[in-house]
């Protein structure tokens, strides 16, 4: 009978460390996919309508790579929590790529936007801005260990 619980204990303590180890490496993983969307928005929300094609698609190019490195931690999350939290980051960069994108696709139009378009287009960025924001300080409060 011992023997059976010291055998059941030393599982548990094994599943215990095997889980604690799998949420410490995916800890590691998330900075550097919180850093690369961060400097995504930086490159997004520093876009102006004089920017050429190039630049636009290379930060295009950026945003999508932050994006692929947001859903493979999410994809490798050992939790639902990390893995919410991952993925609605990624979905706020693409959001925030499209708001931003949007708004120079109508300035750059033919026509002339009416102040109604401007200031929806205006709120659109801000939102969808503010949103990443959050996301991304809400995954980096569940990745910093607490002290």
């Amino acid at each position: 009978m011992v023997v059976i619980l010291a055998v059941i204990l030393i599982a548990l303590l094994l599943a215990r460390s095997r889980r604690q180890g799998s949420l410490a490496g995916w800890r590691r993983s998330v900075l550097p996919a919180v850093s690369a969307a961060e400097l995504a928005r930086e490159l997004v929300l520093s876009q102006t309508e004089s920017d050429d094609a190039q630049r636009r698609a290379s930060v295009a190019a950026q945003v999508d790579e932050a994006v692929g490195e947001l859903e493979r931690v999410a994809a490798a999350s050992p939790d639902d929590a990390g893995r919410a939290l991952s993925t609605r980051c990624a979905d706020s960069l693409r959001g925030l790529a499209f708001a931003v994108e949007a708004e120079h696709l109508m300035r750059s139009g033919g026509e002339h936007p009416t102040g109604e378009q401007l200031a929806s287009a205006d709120a659109a960025r801000r939102h969808r801005s503010a949103e990443l924001d959050a996301a991304l300080r809400n995954l980096k409060a569940e990745v910093t260990p607490e002290r």
